[in-house]
């Protein structure tokens, strides 16, 4: 990973959060055929998406001061 090119963690949490979307676009026109891999679909949604969260939290404490 370049870490210039995530030095903006609002860059780094907007990348992840295309991803999560692209990742349920996919569930959406191409559904798992197992209940397993549909799980296992949906927790690396929700894995993106709570990567995306403390990002935007870290960058919104490093940016504010807090």
């Amino acid at each position: 990973m370049n870490n210039e090119e995530y030095a903006n963690g609002f860059k780094h949490a907007s990348d992840r959060l295309m991803k999560a979307m692209w990742d349920l676009k996919g569930l959406d026109t191409n559904e798992p055929e197992t209940r397993g891999a549909l799980r296992a679909e949906v927790r690396a949604i929700l894995e993106q998406l709570d990567v995306a969260k403390d990002l935007i939290n870290q960058e919104a404490r490093k940016r504010l001061g807090d």
